[in-house]
């Protein structure tokens, strides 16, 4: 298995009879989109379509969204720390799940489409946690905070900062 840095977006469908999980949260993806890209009027096509058979063709589920050369992890532990008068001290960890990552992600130079995709995606998800890929291990995160950045008409970037999390 080759290495990889990704994530996973479901294709936005509009679904108001969704029971599961995963279509409840692709009936809220199609729904956002919607809310930012508005019917323009009869007999116009509608953008939010547009941008989902742009993203999604032939009948694609789901678009796997690969991180740009300079994603960067930081990792720390969770310490306890107990000082003595003789300088002496003495350190545990701080719980079962000690160690706090966090990730910077960069999607740089891509389509509008797919930048408000990724941003629908990441504000749909918060604050529950999604998994991405890490070489070959799959993680759970949530997004702290993501910023756009308009480098062309049709061109865009989008960075974000991810924090790991543990869930039963």
């Amino acid at each position: 298995m080759a290495r990889k840095f990704s994530f996973v977006i479901p294709k936005p469908v509009e679904n108001t009879s969704a029971t599961t999980e995963a279509d409840k949260f692709a009936d809220a993806l199609f729904d956002e989109l919607v809310l930012r890209f508005p019917t323009s009027g009869a007999g116009s096509d509608d953008a939010y379509t547009n941008i989902i058979s742009f993203l999604f063709p032939s009948g694609a589920t789901e678009k796997e969204i690969t991180f740009d050369r300079g994603f960067s992890k930081e990792s720390s532990q969770r310490i306890l720390t107990t000082q003595f008068g003789d300088g002496y001290a003495q350190r545990i960890k701080a719980g079962i799940n000690t160690k706090v990552e966090k990730f910077s992600m960069n999607i740089n130079n891509r389509t509008w489409e797919e930048v408000e995709l990724i941003s629908a995606f990441l504000d749909i998800k918060t604050p529950k946690s999604f998994p991405i890929t890490l070489q070959r291990e799959s993680i759970l995160v949530v997004c702290d905070s993501y910023s756009l950045t308009a480098i062309q008409s049709p061109i865009h970037s989008i960075s974000a900062e991810l924090r790991r999390v543990y869930e039963p």
